[in-house]
Formats: structure tokens, C-alpha cells, sequence
């Protein structure tokens, strides 16, 4: 697992979580913001250390997981290690299903949804159809 830190393109806040498949969050996060997400911190954690950023940076805090970049926390990030880049996703770019694409197999994980129809929701395609292209790796078969 890790905690990322992710900031809307131009805007002076940020976002802190934390997920076991990253580029996979900041995906989801990107189909409700009108801005480019841009990964700008990383850290192996969980929700405890998740949690810990939260109380350090609560004097920040706008709303939810969102928090002001500026002070303490904009000094913190800065003094990171760059993190990878988010790659483009199929979410953004809809291309038709192909399960041996690489941006499939990249960036599709079962474990990031609860139920198959929110995966096929994500996927814009049949929750039926999906079921019958996974294995029970989640991912699609060889």
C-alpha cells in the first residue's frame, strides 16, 4: 500500500490518500475532475500513516482528504523523491476492449472495485461480458 499525494493541475491544494494500486486511484480520482491530476508525492503506508499526514497537515484541511498546498506541507512534498508519472489511461482515451493490451493488463485490477458492475462501469461495458473475460486473477486471461 501507499500514501500519494495528488494535485490538480494550476490549484494550490492536495489531495491525500492512500491505495494498494496507485496509478489505478489517481484514474478514478481523473473522471470526476475537470484537471489534470498530477501525482507530486509518494510513500509506502497504509491507512494509519494516511491518517498520521492528516492530523500533521489538519491545520490545512479544506475538506475531506483535500488540503491547502502551502506551508508545511508544500515544504514537505518538496523535499520528497519525484514520483513516477501517471501514465494516460483507457478511462480517458476509451479505445475498444482488448484484453491483451497492455494499458488493460497496466491498469486493470479487481481488487480495485467491489462489485463487477462498478468494474464494468469504469470499463463502459457489460458487467456479463466482463465476468466472462477474467479470471479469477482479474485480470484478463492469457
Amino acid at each position: 500500500m501507499s500514501v500519494y499525494f495528488i494535485q490538480p493541475e494550476g490549484e494550490p491544494v492536495v489531495k491525500i490518500g492512500f491505495a494498494s494500486h496507485v496509478f489505478g486511484r489517481v484514474a478514478a480520482h481523473q473522471v470526476s475532475n475537470h484537471r489534470k491530476l498530477i501525482l507530486v508525492g509518494l510513500l509506502d503506508g497504509d491507512p494509519t500513516v494516511e491518517a498520521m499526514f492528516h492530523r500533521r497537515f489538519s491545520g490545512l484541511h479544506i475538506r475531506g482528504e483535500w488540503f491547502r498546498l502551502e506551508g508545511d506541507l508544500k515544504a514537505f512534498l518538496g523535499k520528497l523523491p519525484s514520483p513516477p508519472t501517471v501514465p494516460e489511461s483507457p478511462i480517458f482515451h476509451p479505445t475498444p476492449y482488448d484484453p491483451s493490451s497492455p494499458l488493460v493488463v497496466a491498469w486493470f485490477n479487481k481488487d480495485d472495485y467491489e462489485t463487477d458492475e462498478e468494474m464494468a462501469w469504469h470499463w463502459n461495458m457489460d458487467a456479463d461480458i466482463l465476468r466472462a473475460e477474467l479470471g479469477e486473477s482479474g485480470r484478463p486471461h492469457e
